[in-house]
């Protein structure tokens, strides 16, 4: 008889150094069943937004809206974008502003905006924008206890630099995605909402198979191609395998407000 296994599960679609992550927990026992573990719904009730904004200068702040980290080789990147608003009526120069992210053991690096978002040099008068930046944070693993620091150039002080304010991770914050929810990230630099839609395990021939459908839903006003992203999949003993997609979710195009569902395959070897 087939026992009944938890199987923590985290799906990474990569590009680069940004690499996006939806990651979520299920219980996999046959083709016909999955279900939501409580645990990661539970965990999932803090959410970034609570942390507040720090506030840059009159009528301008920044807040904290996604932070996830993917698994390297050569030392695992967390991303964290940062949300800046600008109701002044006049255009602010994010070059002004910088962020450092400072580790559970002590450790400060500053961010680095991710490629994409290069060209994203000025906040224009009443008016928001997004850009994601990276870290390498070299065997951290968990995104519980980090700290983004929001600096300004202040060339009156010794350090030409002056801390505005900044969010810090607490405990009880879970990147955890359970199966059902939903999270927004960005695509080929359009604004994409992924859901776990099913998870699926199978045993031929003594092997464990891993069936994972992604739904994907275009919710920019541009056509959404395949961006060629490599998945991979990460067990809860931090095993990383990678993701097949069936030849029938490569090489999509979602029209605008248009969803699919794209479904990757890989043999299991949990360790």
């Amino acid at each position: 008889m087939h026992r009944q296994k938890k199987t923590c599960i985290a799906m990474m679609l990569c590009a680069a150094m940004l690499s996006q992550s939806f990651v979520f927990d299920a219980y996999g026992t046959s083709a016909a069943d999955s279900s939501v573990s409580k645990s990661a719904s539970g965990a999932s009730m803090f959410t970034l937004d609570k942390l507040g904004s720090v506030t840059l200068k009159q009528s301008v702040s920044v807040k904290l809206t996604d932070m996830n980290i993917s698994v390297h080789p050569d030392g695992n990147i967390l991303t964290y974008t940062l949300r800046y608003s600008n109701n002044s009526g006049s255009r602010v120069d994010l070059i002004d502003y910088f962020s450092k992210l400072s580790t559970p053991s002590g450790t400060i690096i500053k961010g680095k905006v991710v490629t994409s978002d290069a060209g994203k040099r000025t906040l224009p008068a009443n008016s928001s924008q997004s850009v994601t930046y990276y870290v390498n944070i070299g065997r951290s693993a968990q995104v519980n206890g980090m700290k983004v620091s929001m600096f300004g150039w202040d060339f009156s002080s010794a350090t030409y630099e002056k801390k505005l304010g900044g969010f810090t991770i607490p405990a009880q914050y879970s990147s955890v995605v359970p199966v059902g929810k939903s999270k927004k990230m960005k695509m080929n630099n359009i604004s994409v909402t992924a859901k776990a839609d099913t998870v699926q395990r199978y045993t031929i021939n003594g092997k464990v198979y891993i069936k994972l459908g992604m739904k994907l839903s275009n919710g920019g006003t541009k056509v959404l191609s395949d961006p060629g992203y490599k998945a991979y999949l990460k067990s809860a003993g931090g095993s990383i395998f990678e993701l097949l997609p069936e030849s029938s979710s490569t090489g999509y195009k979602l029209q605008p407000q248009e969803s699919r569902t794209i479904y990757y395959w890989t043999e299991f070897l949990p360790r």
